[in-house]
């Protein structure tokens, strides 16, 4: 009974901060948020442009989607694999595997942007 109780309180802190986290974006994705990366350093972030490709996939606005940040998606599921994977598949490989690809296409889509932006 004891442990049961535990498992449940453990399920709903994590069914919160989850709520939490997924309304935080929320709200981030429907107002304006500048970069505070971008406004400090006066440089884009590597994850510049995610929360504005989230909110024209909510839109339904491919193009705009691809323009702003075509890994915000696999991003955020990386993240979210990241964090959840040893409840999941017990430190699976193919979720480090996944991880590290999303990383390498986001640095290799970071740099290449960069280097047009400054063109």
């Amino acid at each position: 009974m004891h442990k049961f109780y535990l498992k449940r309180k453990e399920t709903l802190h994590i069914l919160a901060l989850h709520l939490s986290v997924i309304s935080l974006v929320c709200l981030l994705i429907f107002i304006e948020f500048p970069c505070p990366f971008k406004f400090v350093f006066r440089i884009p972030c590597p994850a510049c442009g995610t929360l504005h490709a989230l909110r024209s996939i909510i839109k339904l606005d491919f193009e705009e989607y691809v323009r702003h940040n075509y890994l915000a998606i696999p991003m955020v599921v990386a993240v979210w694999l990241g964090i959840h994977k040893r409840k999941l598949l017990c430190n699976s490989k193919i979720i480090d595997f996944f991880i590290y690809i999303v990383c390498i296409l986001d640095i290799i889509r970071y740099f290449s942007k960069l280097f047009v932006d400054f063109l």
